[in-house]
């Protein structure tokens, strides 16, 4: 009986032995599971990974030091948070002073550590997601305060621990917390422009870091100046740049060089001349200069502007960048020649009126490249101008073209611009100086009305080519000016062909030149004025009509007036029907006498 229960005793131990055997090794399991990376056992010859309940942020609103506890055999550390990594043989790191770290605004932040030693494997990574007070103050942006002798100088503000200063995007510290504690900086050993971004920091909760003070420093004069403007958008006429930190605000520079001071970021050109460039003022105090301005490039346009890759113009306000292109070929490279292309049909009736009821502008800078209209049609083009004279180009250089366009009932108005001056309120579609080639231009159905003024349909002064163009509409003078002076020249191509000038084959379908009583003289179908040099040559007519003439002057179907040194041949040329004042002209060429007039030269003397 005894024995018996002897033996009960020696089971009951040893089932109580299995059970705790059993609930040690329960135990251990969910111990493992409840703190998966602290207790998980390495592989052979890997370090340990960091105890992620260690890992802390100090001072959370501002400093951003991360620190955590040692791991045995650990030579070092690795410390990523979003895209910032670095490495430190110490246990604790500080954030700020790490290329590429950004503060979350969320209050959140992930960091993750990996343990490494030269005769070990590197740990399993640990990654813990840390929260931190996001209701902070933020400091001052550093201010430059001097720059004597290559020394920069800037101002250490109230509750300013250090500072962040990056120099070319290279990170300067003077101690273990990758910090700069110091204010000063000397360039002396700088040889070249040098990029510099100083942020101010502190050591106090709830105090965020400041924005950077950014700014170059300029070797070859020995200056700090604000950085350029960077990432140029465009969108409807709407310039728009990225911000430089620290401007206090931005000048823009129009193709007239006017500034206009802004502090947005963006700038809106629909009513306006074109914008020259963008320069950022940081302050005023003048110790940090604002950027020249200087030749600055904005892609106002698609392609590379040359033969093979024009600049493609695709809208109204695509076109008036042609004279950005040309002040910056004349600014960086005078030889350059830029190559244009209009891409698709224009329709001006949908531009809003730019000024005086006029929807578009004059492009006034000298052109020297090669615009092809590419056959495409420009619609409803308006203009309302009282300035003087008025032509799509103030000048196209020799060498320069521009070709293929048409102008589908463009309707242009210009006033007088003063008693004294009448001649000034000139109308040209394409240029008043040409020295270049204008050819295979088409005018359909214009309306062009002058006060006191002068019209050509094409060119105002030619000496260049102007060739293969046809014309149609009605060219009217409103009236005389308060001086009484009637106007001088009205014609459906060239005003007035000067010396070396070439008039080409060009054809007048429908023309209609009216005046107001008795005030317009020397008008013609083609050419008013041919001076000695120029050449009128294989230029046809199929209806040219003038009314309201003065009665001594000359007119003609091709030309009015030719000096005698000067060249007109029909050539290839068509003489159709030419009517002045309801009676129709038979004779090819007029005389010297009262009766000037012809269907090829009205006086030729």
């Amino acid at each position: 009986m005894g024995k018996m229960r002897r033996l009960g005793v020696l089971a009951c131990i040893a089932m109580l032995c299995v059970v705790m055997a059993a609930l040690a090794a329960c135990g251990k399991d969910v111990l493992k599971r409840s703190t998966p990376g602290e207790e998980e056992l390495p592989e052979e010859g890997q370090l340990a990974s960091v105890v992620a309940s260690s890992v802390k942020l100090t001072n959370v609103a501002t400093k951003f030091t991360v620190s955590w506890s040692a791991v045995p055999h650990a030579q070092s550390y690795e410390v990523k948070s979003g895209s910032a990594v670095t490495t430190t043989a110490t246990t604790s790191v500080s954030l700020r002073g790490v290329s590429g770290f950004v503060i979350p605004d969320n209050g959140k932040m992930t960091i993750t550590l990996i343990a490494k030693a030269s005769e070990y494997k590197d740990s399993k990574p640990t990654t813990v997601t840390l929260t931190y007070n996001t209701e902070v103050t933020q400091l001052l942006n550093p201010e430059i305060i001097s720059f004597n002798n290559g020394v920069i100088e800037w101002r250490k503000d109230s509750g300013v621990s250090a500072f962040i200063l990056r120099v070319n995007g290279v990170p300067v510290s003077d101690s273990s917390d990758n910090l700069y504690h110091g204010n000063t900086y000397n360039t002396s050993t700088l040889k070249a422009d040098t990029r510099f971004d100083i942020v101010a920091v502190s050591s106090e909760s709830n105090v965020m870091d400041s924005d950077a003070t950014s700014f170059m420093y300029t070797y070859s004069k020995k200056a700090l100046t604000c950085l350029p403007i960077q990432d140029y958008t465009i969108n409807d006429g709407v310039l728009s740049w990225g911000e430089v930190e620290g401007a206090t605000g931005y000048r823009v520079v129009d193709l007239d060089f006017n500034v206009t001071h802004v502090t947005e970021c963006y700038y809106d050109m629909t009513g306006r001349n074109i914008v020259y460039g963008v320069y950022p003022d940081l302050d005023g105090s003048g110790i940090l200069g604002s950027a020249e301005i200087a030749p600055v490039e904005i892609n106002y346009l698609k392609g590379n502007g040359t033969a093979a890759s024009p600049y493609l113009i695709s809208s109204p306000f695509d076109l008036r960048t042609i004279d950005y292109y040309e002040v910056y070929r004349a600014e960086l490279n005078k030889s350059q020649i830029n190559y244009y292309r209009i891409e698709k049909d224009l329709n001006y009736n949908a531009v809003s009126a730019l000024d005086n009821d006029s929807n578009i502008y004059t492009l006034r800078k000298p052109f020297f490249g090669v615009l092809d209209g590419n056959n495409k049609k420009l619609t409803d083009v308006r203009v309302n101008y009282d300035g003087g004279y008025w032509a799509l180009f103030d000048f196209v250089a020799t060498g320069a073209t521009v070709k293929n366009m048409v102008f589908e009932s463009p309707e242009i108005k210009n006033g007088l611009q003063s008693n004294s001056h009448p001649l000034n309120a000139t109308i040209a579609m394409i240029a008043y100086f040409n020295y270049g080639t204008v050819t295979g231009i088409t005018l359909n159905s214009a309306k062009f009305t002058a006060t006191a003024g002068e019209i050509g349909g094409i060119v105002a002064h030619n000496y260049g080519t102007v060739s293969s163009c046809t014309v149609s509409g009605t060219f009217r003078e409103a009236s005389t000016s308060s001086t009484g002076t009637a106007t001088y020249e009205i014609a459906g191509v060239v005003l007035e062909n000067l010396s070396g000038g070439v008039v080409d084959g060009n054809t007048v379908k429908k023309l209609e030149i009216a005046g107001t009583a008795t005030n317009i003289r020397s008008c013609a179908g083609v050419v008013s004025i041919n001076r000695s040099g120029g050449v009128v040559k294989n230029n046809s007519f199929e209806n040219v009509a003038i009314t309201g003439m003065v009665a001594s002057s000359e007119y003609g179907g091709v030309v009015a007036y030719s000096h005698k040194s000067g060249t007109v041949t029909k050539g290839t040329g068509t003489l159709g029907t030419f009517t002045c004042g309801g009676s129709q002209v038979s004779v090819e060429n007029g005389t010297t006498s009262t009766y000037r007039r012809g269907k090829l030269v009205g006086n030729y003397s």
